[in-house]
């Protein structure tokens, strides 16, 4: 036996302590817009009540490396792109910084480390790499990695939701080694705007979601790079808001997007349907940095973050990739987001109209400190 496969076995037997990887029940699309409104709110509560979300069902088929460790193991190395969707709000934005945990890529790599599947060096970008990056509590339903292993994708993904927090590992394929995950065809983000949060100006907001489509200056709606490196024109593909009963969803489509670019293109939307700015002004802010500033003085206004607990990175598209799904473990993934969604919106609205209430009221410090 080489020296290469018997180290690999010394560590996966130093793996053997952790539990046996079971994979996540079944649990398919009844059918419907997943974000109509009786199946998002039905959805919500169901899943508060379904404690059982975070335990496999008993039903559930079970793998463990103490019975298939050889055929866990390829001859050669393989590279595979993998989907999968986290809870932002357990994390510390997603990428990975040295060695540290706390992130979705630190705690992904520190399992590929564990089980072996990955060599434990100072360069896992030449066996890991990923197609986005987003900030604290922004969630993501499709995002994708690459990964460059020995191991067998179907042991890989049980593996990963077998011993991953927060995070469920839901579509493979193999790909080339010159796949790279960053060159996407285009990306699409999500944001939800819950009850009560979009102003009365209705109309007039989902006519200026449309003004995001083509190429424009993003000056005044990223966070500005201090290097300049970066261009910051992008290409929208497409933009829409829609209602869905009570909730708002924003819907955009691009090539690549700049640093908290999505955040603010729909704090932009949410302040012109509370009125204080309008469609044109919108129209004159993609025009340009020069134009847009002078808009935003006249306004009074500033172009600050949407809460990162309303955006989803919804998917990331490839035009030569299929993915091969798990249905069961794209549900779970899908109904825990919506029921953080829940949550933690429900609390943002409430603190807000405290915090709006102690103000004028002259209460403002008192409230701040709770």
């Amino acid at each position: 036996m080489s020296p290469h496969i018997t180290k690999k076995l010394i560590t996966i037997f130093n793996f053997l302590c952790a539990p046996c990887f079971t994979t996540v029940g079944i649990l398919l699309d009844r059918g419907g817009t997943p974000w109509a409104t009786e199946n998002l709110i039905g959805t919500v509560y169901h899943t508060e009540k379904q404690s059982s979300l975070n335990q496999p069902p008993r039903n559930s088929a079970s793998f463990c490396f103490r019975k298939g460790i050889k055929s866990s193991i390829l001859l050669t190395t393989m590279r595979y792109a993998l989907k999968y969707a986290y809870d932002g709000s357990l994390f510390e934005g997603s990428q990975r910084f040295r060695r540290e945990r706390g992130t979705v890529d630190g705690e992904i790599l520190h399992v590929l480390y564990r089980m072996g599947a990955v060599p434990g060096d100072d360069a896992p970008s030449k066996y890991f790499q990923t197609a986005s990056r987003t900030d604290k509590g922004v969630h993501a339903l499709g995002a994708v990695c690459t990964i460059k292993t020995d191991f067998r994708e179907e042991e890989l993904l049980r593996a990963l939701n077998g011993n991953l927090r927060g995070i469920v590992f839901w579509g493979k394929a193999r790909v080339k080694e010159s796949f790279r995950p960053r060159h996407a065809s285009s990306r699409t983000y999500v944001y939800i705007f819950p009850p009560g949060y979009m102003g009365e100006n209705v109309r007039e907001t989902v006519e200026a979601a449309e003004l995001y489509r083509g190429v424009h200056d993003f000056s005044l709606l990223c966070r500005p790079d201090a290097t300049k490196r970066t261009t910051p024109v992008r290409e929208i593909l497409f933009s829409e808001l829609r209602r869905e009963g009570e909730w708002w969803l924003f819907t955009v489509v691009g090539r690549s997007f700049l640093w908290n670019q999505v955040r603010k293109m729909a704090q932009a939307l949410h302040l012109i349907s509370l009125g204080e700015l309008s469609a044109g002004d919108l129209e004159e802010m993609l025009k340009g940095k020069e134009s847009g500033e002078a808009v935003l003085k006249k306004r009074g206004v500033t172009i600050s973050l949407a809460p990162p607990g309303g955006l989803i990175l919804w998917d990331v598209h490839y035009d030569n990739v299929r993915f091969e799904v798990d249905r069961q473990a794209l549900e779970v993934a899908r109904r825990r987001i919506i029921s953080n969604l829940h949550h933690s919106h429900t609390l943002s609205i409430l603190y807000g109209k405290l915090l709006k209430l102690s103000v004028e009221n002259h209460l403002g410090r008192e409230v701040l400190h709770l």
